[in-house]
């Protein structure tokens, strides 16, 4: 089973995930431009300590580093992250990628515009720079704070606010390649755990609590 991620991207959905996989015990590279500036040395020092794991370098030499690599940038540097990191360290590995078409203008009328035109899809661009890697989809129609073991979201009943799913199942929605979803979940062993699981756990609280 894989037990080193490179993170390609320092933000906070990077870090975020980051932070999943070392809590989870994985080795774990922060890739970015410079290791030395923004959030990545206290992110760097806050780790060290209790994770012999946590490291950051290039994008490159996280891309090296990595059995899977994550791809948490903006979606208008995908194309540039992805050619500083090599295509050639990818090759054979499966790539999550979280990055959504957004475009760099400001919203008009409160809609978000996007980088890609009709019947276009920044997933099968990302696909297309990696011809021999495995591209897989995910994390990118959920905020980073519900990235990480969330059991549900919306507060008591959903109400605070509107979200399809909760980030418990929502790992789940990979319909498209089931195969590599039970590759990076670990294997047939693991998938059939994580199943049996998602039935078993409870929310953490009554129903009537939950409902009321």
């Amino acid at each position: 089973m894989a037990k080193k991620i490179g993170v390609l991207g320092s933000g906070v959905v990077g870090r975020t995930l980051a932070d999943g996989f070392l809590k989870n015990g994985y080795e774990v590279m922060l890739g970015t431009r410079d290791s030395a500036r923004g959030e990545v040395p206290a992110w760097v020092a806050k780790h060290e300590a209790a994770h012999s794991g946590a490291k950051a370098g290039t994008f490159r030499e996280t891309a090296a580093f990595g059995e899977i690599v994550v791809l948490a940038v903006k979606g208008l540097a995908a194309e540039e992250v992805l050619n500083q990191a090599g295509p050639d360290h990818l090759t054979g590995k499966i790539v999550i990628d979280t990055t959504n078409p957004l475009a760099s203008e400001k919203p008009v009328n409160g809609i978000l515009t996007f980088s890609t035109g009709p019947n276009e899809s920044l997933g099968e661009k990302v696909q297309a720079l990696l011809p021999n890697t495995h591209v897989v989809k995910a994390f990118n129609s959920v905020g980073s704070a519900l990235m990480i073991d969330p059991k549900f979201d919306g507060g008591p009943g959903g109400r605070d606010y509107y979200d399809e799913n909760n980030g418990w199942t929502y790992m789940w929605q990979v319909q498209e390649d089931i195969p590599g979803l039970i590759l990076l979940m670990g294997g047939p062993k693991a998938f059939e755990e994580r199943l049996d699981q998602l039935f078993r756990e409870d929310l953490g609280r009554a129903k009537n609590e939950f409902w009321k």
